[in-house]
């Protein structure tokens, strides 16, 4: 999942909303980074996940990014908790949220969910239940 670009966050949302599987896939000459940094510093994945931000994304047609955005608002303003498009609603904590941070966490979600069945093609089982635990944990 490229998290900066947008047309991939919105896909990996739509498989989670619609509970169809994600996986994740990875060039073999990037697996064994994943796995190295899984096995010493899982917190630096959960950073990755963590720092984005939707509204930052990018879509190699603006048009595109447009009507992601449009999409957003209109899938989750009622999560939100927003009377209209670009209203703020309130989290549980009492910090306020709009439609984009909805989202933000549902991208969340479901990047640590593939995380977590991620299996590498050696099968590392300490990497593999690291991400499982790290990304349980996280949920």
């Amino acid at each position: 999942v490229c998290l900066t670009r947008v047309w991939c966050l919105y896909e990996a949302v739509q498989c989670q909303l619609r509970n169809v599987p994600f996986d994740l896939t990875i060039a073999p000459e990037e697996r064994g980074t994943l796995q190295q940094v899984l096995r010493k510093n899982p917190r630096r994945v959960e950073a990755s996940i963590t720092a984005f931000d939707c509204r930052t994304s990018q879509a190699s047609v603006d048009a595109d990014r447009l009507m992601i955005f449009q999409l957003i608002r209109e899938t989750f303003a009622k999560q939100a908790g927003v009377a209209g498009a670009g209203d703020g609603g309130a989290a549980a904590d009492g910090e306020a949220r709009d439609e984009y941070d909805v989202f933000n966490e549902t991208v969340r979600r479901a990047v640590r969910v593939a995380l977590a069945a991620f299996s590498f093609s050696d099968g590392t089982p300490t990497v593999m239940a690291r991400a499982k635990f790290h990304a349980a944990t996280r949920l």
